[in-house]
């Protein structure tokens, strides 16, 4: 069995599945955006998170050696083509990063010549990699002589420092705007990417070093040391490009996910009170996909039709129940709900038999937790409490209720 290292096994698809999930969450962005600018800075991270995805892929086990097997060039065709990826990446990052400093002409000369330099550089490096490929081609096992030939150690040495630059030139911007960004989750996403880029730039030091260490007569262990810093600063990277987007929509989707869930449990009462109240079943509901308009809705439905039942809510009745529950003992925290639950089901016995209660006159004593509670015209479980979210608790908890009530 062929050992595969840590970074290959662990790293390597963490990156490639957070890269993949980070792309469709940008070009989602990208195309549901009108502004300009926004979708051109959507794109580029994009481009970023995209290529990654693709470098670390190739970098995954039985990937690497069917390229350099199958691929048009031979030895070295998985190192070519993750060196052009990650010529993407720095192309995209250098655009994103001049956006943040420029706009109109400066923004697009500074761009033509950054691109134009990376270019030059990325078509130079890559003539000097075929033709060394071509001169080692029976000597590819024996890295050391790969290290040790001047003009791949031209290659690789000017290759890692146009990396360098670029990664020390995001540190420094991520750390300046870092330090006057009032939103948390844009500072966090900014000193996120400063840390991804630290961490890549150890791995261009790794290599550095391993070709200088190779002059001298030395190998050093750099594969997996290489591997490991690459991958965790492409993680962070992702994650810190991520974050100042990715978080507010989060918060929406988990706030969506919570009305949703407090209207579904909210449907057993509503299904036994809401028609009682004729007007919910006349008026016109216009569709509404707002998860807040529909809990809103159903709240209020239940509501009308709590107040519909006042006319069967028997003070002797709700006076027994309360003895009752409180005798039992059981579920002391959920006393008022399991009383309100049960004042409710007595209250719509009486309605479907046409026993309305005597109208009482409103009880202005106040309450005394050492005597069962006054009931009055309007009972207490239709008063949910001072704002719309404390009366969402309070009807979640008697619609939870009337599950106990029924046992």
């Amino acid at each position: 069995m062929v050992s595969v290292p840590l970074a290959q096994a662990i790293l390597f698809p963490i990156v490639v599945v957070i890269g993949t999930v980070a792309s469709v969450h940008f070009l989602r962005g990208w195309r549901r955006t009108s502004q300009p600018s926004a979708r051109r800075a959507r794109l580029l991270a994009a481009g970023v998170c995209i290529c990654l995805s693709a470098k670390y892929s190739i970098g995954l086990p039985g990937i690497w050696p069917w390229i350099n097997e199958h691929g048009p060039v031979a030895f070295t065709g998985a190192v070519l083509v993750t060196n052009w990826l990650s010529f993407a990446v720095v192309a995209c990052l250098v655009c994103l990063l001049l956006r943040w400093n420029y706009t109109g002409r400066k923004l697009a000369v500074r761009t033509s010549l950054a691109l134009g330099a990376l270019s030059i550089t990325q078509i130079a490096t890559t003539w000097i990699n075929l033709a060394n490929n071509a001169r080692h081609s029976q000597e590819i096992a024996d890295y050391f002589a790969w290290y040790t030939d001047p003009w791949y150690a031209f290659y690789l040495v000017t290759e890692q420092l146009v990396l360098a630059t670029v990664l020390i030139w995001t540190m420094l911007l991520a750390r300046r705007f870092a330090r006057v960004a009032k939103d948390p989750w844009l500072r966090t996403g900014l000193w996120t990417t400063a840390l991804g880029a630290l961490l890549l730039l150890g791995q261009c030091v790794t290599w550095i070093s391993v070709v200088i260490a190779a002059h001298y007569g030395t190998v050093l262990p750099h594969s997996e040391l290489a591997e490991t810093f690459t991958a965790g600063g492409a993680f962070a990277i992702l994650i810190g490009l991520s974050l100042p987007s990715a978080v507010p929509g989060l918060r929406v989707a988990i706030e969506r996910h919570r009305l949703n869930r407090v209207h579904r449990q909210l449907a057993p009462l509503h299904r036994l009170v809401a028609h009682l109240e004729p007007v919910n079943q006349q008026r016109a509901v216009t569709p509404s996909t707002d998860p807040r308009t529909q809990l809103v809705r159903r709240i209020a439905e239940i509501r009308d039709g709590l107040l519909a039942l006042r006319a069967y809510d028997d003070p002797e009745t709700a006076a027994r129940l309360h003895h009752e529950i409180h005798k039992n003992g059981r579920h002391p925290d959920r006393h008022d709900s399991i009383l309100a639950a049960a004042r409710i089901t007595a209250a719509l016995a009486r309605h479907q038999a046409n026993q309305p209660v005597p109208q009482l006159v409103p009880s202005e004593n106040p309450p005394d937790d050492t005597q069962p509670p006054t009931y009055d015209v309007l009972p207490h479980y239709v008063i949910g409490g001072a704002t719309p979210e404390a009366e969402a608790r309070w009807l979640t908890k008697v619609s939870r209720a009337l599950d106990h009530t029924r046992k």
